[in-house]
């Protein structure tokens, strides 16, 4: 649909199953712009939220207490920066990105364009270059992404990088989304991602994503 289709999009609804070590989760993941999130997984019939923000802060349920906690101010930031639901490469100068073609790479046996996206560090952040760097690869043929690699921030992993592969696009409401996301670190498959529904546009109340 372009750049103006992808400007009008202001909410995004996104239900489906995450997949990992051998189990199915219903989950429900709602956006509004420009960075307001919220991410449910329906586990052992608890609700357990993971990377939320409400404009200001982030939240989530702690994984050891499975209690509702607030974010540090350094991770909120961090969380803020990444989750800006505007794709990143609209307007991407304008907001402080530079991208640069880096030559072609062969992924999943598609022939990619090689980009790489450079954000610019978050407040009261200590981010270097290398963890601001994120690589696209899109399809020489169709332009989609096949592949996103971020660096790792934080934890056992940090310094390595996690891949998200992207396929089984779908087109909604003229704008095209991937229904199969697989996350691999280090070439291993840590979680995946079936989506049955994309619904955009909703009337989503700020409310809704508050802690």
């Amino acid at each position: 649909g372009g750049k103006e289709k992808l400007l009008s999009l202001k909410t995004l609804r996104t239900t489906g199953f995450l997949k990992t070590q051998g189990m199915e989760i219903p989950y429900i993941q709602q956006q509004k712009a420009p960075n307001l999130q919220r991410s449910v997984a329906l586990f052992q019939e608890k609700s357990i939220y993971q990377n939320c923000f409400d404009g200001t802060t982030g939240w989530h349920t702690n994984p050891k207490t499975l209690q509702l906690e607030k974010l540090t101010t350094e991770e909120s930031e961090t969380l803020k920066a990444d989750i800006q639901m505007l794709d990143p490469f609209v307007n991407y100068a304008e907001r402080g990105y530079s991208v640069t073609l880096e030559g072609k790479m062969l992924v999943e046996g598609k022939d990619c364009y090689r980009v790489r996206l450079l954000k610019k560090p978050p407040p009261m952040t200590n981010a270097t270059v290398a963890e601001l760097s994120s690589f696209y690869f899109f399809d020489t043929k169709t332009y989609l992404p096949v592949l996103v690699r971020n660096a790792i921030k934080k934890g056992t992993g940090k310094g390595g990088y996690m891949d998200t592969y992207l396929s089984k696009f779908q087109t909604v409401n003229d704008m095209v989304f991937p229904f199969e996301i697989t996350q691999k670190i280090n070439g291993k498959t840590t979680l995946s991602i079936s989506v049955t529904q994309v619904e955009t546009n909703l009337d989503l109340t700020d409310q809704e994503f508050a802690f």
